[in-house]
């Protein structure tokens, strides 16, 4: 059994079963629970299938566990920037025993953020660090990204690969954070609404902002809201945030809310135009909830045309 184990995985074409299962044995730093059940001579020889010696341990610390990035050290970055590579860096995510072992692999991207984030592939490893290590390891993140000043920090936000990592830091980073984030992106939120790829960051922003932040969004929002209807992809942005802001049980965003559906009633034709799609209708039937008396008839004439 073993002389065949080895000839197989000797040869170019590998049965998938194979394949997956030398590449799940690449990751490990011991034999795992479910060993028992290969065969015996695969069992006597499982030692040879593991790829890289990953088991380390010092002599100033005999308790430590074993470390299981120790093959990556230094080559993160180098295999994050291709398709093989950045699935075994993860991979390594996935399996990582410790904490302090998934914040090492994050660390290696110190000073490449601006590239990671515009990678087809680096991009799902930064993904995966921020998903799975505290906040105070990934922070070095937001330096970086906000070190370029708001119109890098836009530009991130409305690329294909970028609006990832900025969804995902405002949905895992530290609130501080977030906030700061929030910061560089208002300036530019009508283009970002606008984009392919930034509406979708533009629509995360209600509820991982301050309240201060989401007034000033809202304003912004309504200021624009005839054209910003009109648009295609900023339309979801407008649904998003007047929902949010209506829906809202603060009690400090009560005055905030009047005003806001006493606004869409002042645009000529906003209501109706709610009322008539998939994604606004719900608005609509806020309105017509919230309001009352001569604000009320108001709402029902425009949606009805009574």
């Amino acid at each position: 059994m073993t002389g065949v184990t080895v000839r197989c995985l000797e040869q170019k074409s590998v049965p998938v079963p194979m394949k997956g299962l030398t590449t799940r044995l690449r990751f490990l730093v011991e034999a795992p629970s479910w060993a028992e059940y290969l065969p015996q001579a695969m069992q006597d020889d499982l030692d040879g299938l593991l790829p890289h010696p990953v088991t380390v341990k010092t002599q100033e610390h005999p308790a430590s566990k074993p470390i299981l990035t120790t093959w990556l050290t230094g080559k993160v970055w180098k295999l994050s920037q291709d398709a093989e590579g950045c699935r075994q860096v993860q991979q390594s995510l996935d399996l990582a025993s410790t904490e302090d072992e998934r914040c090492a692999i994050a660390q290696e991207f110190r000073g490449h953020i601006a590239k990671a984030v515009r990678c087809p592939y680096a991009n799902f490893v930064l993904q995966k660090c921020i998903t799975t290590i505290p906040p105070r390891h990934f922070a070095f993140m937001f330096d970086e990204l906000v070190s370029k000043g708001p119109r890098c920090v836009s530009e991130v936000a409305r690329h294909k690969y970028g609006c990832r990592i900025v969804q995902r830091l405002l949905d895992y980073g530290h609130a501080d954070q977030v906030i700061m984030l929030v910061d560089y992106l208002l300036p530019d939120s009508l283009a970002l609404s606008k984009s392919p790829f930034g509406n979708f960051v533009m629509q995360q922003l209600p509820r991982c902002c301050s309240p201060e932040q989401r007034r000033r969004l809202l304003q912004s929002i309504m200021q624009n809201v005839s054209s910003l209807v009109q648009d295609e992809y900023a339309f979801g942005v407008v649904v998003k945030i007047i929902s949010s802001t209506l829906r809202s049980r603060e009690d400090s965003m009560e005055p905030d809310r009047m005003e806001l559906a006493k606004n869409l009633l002042r645009v000529p034709g906003l209501l109706l135009h709610l009322a008539r799609t998939r994604q606004g209708h719900q608005i609509s039937k806020l309105v017509l909830q919230m309001l009352n008396g001569e604000a009320l008839e108001e709402a029902r004439r425009q949606i009805y045309n009574k």
